[in-house]
């Protein structure tokens, strides 16, 4: 596939739930990988808490 040299990769975000940091990364890492997708960051919730939270996988487009 040719891409556009000017255009920037597509980037989009997901929300997830998981009990820690580590799990919501390596859940977010499967999903980029199940969706063909690079895996740019996971943000977490501004406090970490001993239950399960929101974070939010975020993907872009790979180059």
């Amino acid at each position: 596939m040719v891409r556009d040299p000017e255009k920037e990769p597509e980037r989009w975000s997901e929300p997830i739930v998981a009990n820690s940091p580590a799990e919501a990364q390596t859940e977010c890492q499967k999903r980029a990988e199940r969706y063909n997708l690079e895996l740019e960051s996971v943000t977490e919730p501004r406090k970490i808490e001993d239950r399960p939270q929101r974070y939010d996988c975020n993907y872009k487009e790979k180059e």
